[in-house]
């Protein structure tokens, strides 16, 4: 048994070391970053493999000199602080509703031409519960890993958690696979580094001791000190982050108070005045559809093609304006638009020093 125990001290210690490099390399990406294009996998690499190698002699090393147990416990602890401060960002925005989009360009495409990640988005962000429900569970996971006596609950939330993602994101071909087994990983990491603990306390119900060794002496006082002290620096790292996450709630959602989204059917486009080229001319009389969503981008049909574009409405000066064409670099819109009817639009505006007005109606 000595010897079991042993291995998987030092498994756990090389485990550890492997993951606080994947998680430092994920840590500094953004949230909405997939992790999965070409550069961000070798930087996952190339972290993973350093701290690997460097776990193993250290874990080699502290097993010859009988310290392994005083850097499983060290290891373990980094590795719940680095999953803590990497995963919290995501938890919020999903407790927020701001991960996943539910919006009007989506629902312009047929169920045969959608990707498979897109329907994913779209079926997370249909309820807007269920997302906040999901980020809650996460972030409560979080906070009990923060803690001793709660840990190995929050280890087992997250995994099951992040299992049902890493599910999800492999049947749906979501980009986000990658960093989601990462997370997924460091839980299961965690399970790991206390599984005779855990089984002994399943199969015979005896006190959970983690640890031979710990670096503070057992004081009621001082344990509850650095409890409390926990609770502080939780709630000041969330509170670090909400103000990341209110910049993204601002950022999406500046067009959340849009009295005019809906699809948009181009009835007839007006060159009032200036000496529009030809080409722009083409350009905007092949609009078939302008799809005005609550997001930050909005989408133009032509034939059976989108094209995307950034816009923003000012509903108490009835501003409103278009930019950043994805696929017509040189329109850009900018006017004042009159609901002449619930279902009829009309937009005055210039592109550039060219003006127009344009006639929309509604799709049903």
């Amino acid at each position: 048994m000595k010897i079991v125990k042993d291995i998987h001290t030092t498994t756990s210690n090389i485990a550890g070391f492997a993951l606080l490099g994947v998680l430092w390399a994920i840590s500094d990406s953004r949230w909405w970053s997939c992790s999965n294009n070409g550069l961000q996998v070798l930087e996952n690499w190339t972290y993973g493999t350093i701290s690997l190698l460097l776990g193993t002699g250290v874990a080699i090393v502290a097993r010859h000199y009988n310290y392994g147990e005083k850097l499983r416990y060290y290891t373990e602890m980094a590795v719940r602080l680095m999953f803590i401060y990497a995963l919290i960002t995501i938890a919020l925005i999903k407790t927020e509703g701001y991960f996943y989009d539910l919006s009007l360009i989506t629902k312009q495409y047929k169920l045969v031409d959608i990707k498979m990640s897109e329907l994913a988005d779209a079926f997370n962000g249909y309820s807007p519960f269920y997302q906040s429900f999901n980020g809650a569970i996460l972030l409560g996971g979080l906070g009990m890993l923060c803690f001793r006596n709660t840990q190995r609950v929050g280890a087992l939330v997250l995994a099951a958690t992040l299992a049902h993602s890493v599910v999800l994101n492999y049947s749906f071909d979501s980009c986000m696979i990658t960093k989601n087994s990462i997370f997924l990983s460091a839980a299961l990491y965690l399970l790991y580094n206390d599984v005779f603990e855990l089984f002994a306390f399943y199969s015979r119900s005896k006190p959970i001791v983690s640890y031979d060794w710990t670096p503070v002496p057992a004081s009621h006082h001082l344990y509850k000190s650095v409890t409390v002290y926990k609770l502080v620096l939780l709630a000041g790292l969330m509170f670090y982050n909400h103000d990341y996450v209110k910049d993204i709630k601002n950022f999406k959602g500046r067009n959340q108070s849009n009295p005019i989204a809906g699809v948009w059917k181009v009835d007839k486009i007006d060159f009032l005045a200036g000496d529009i080229s030809e080409t722009i001319k083409q350009e905007l009389e092949d609009f078939d559809k302008i799809i005005i969503d609550k997001d930050r981008f909005g989408a133009v049909e032509v034939g059976d093609s989108l094209s995307y574009f950034e816009f923003i409405v000012n509903p108490k000066d009835k501003q409103l304006e278009f930019w950043n064409f994805f696929d017509y670099r040189e329109i850009d819109l900018k006017g004042k638009y009159e609901q002449i009817s619930p279902d009829t639009l009309l937009y005055i505006g210039r592109n550039n020093k060219d003006s127009l007005q344009i006639i929309l109606t509604l799709e049903k």
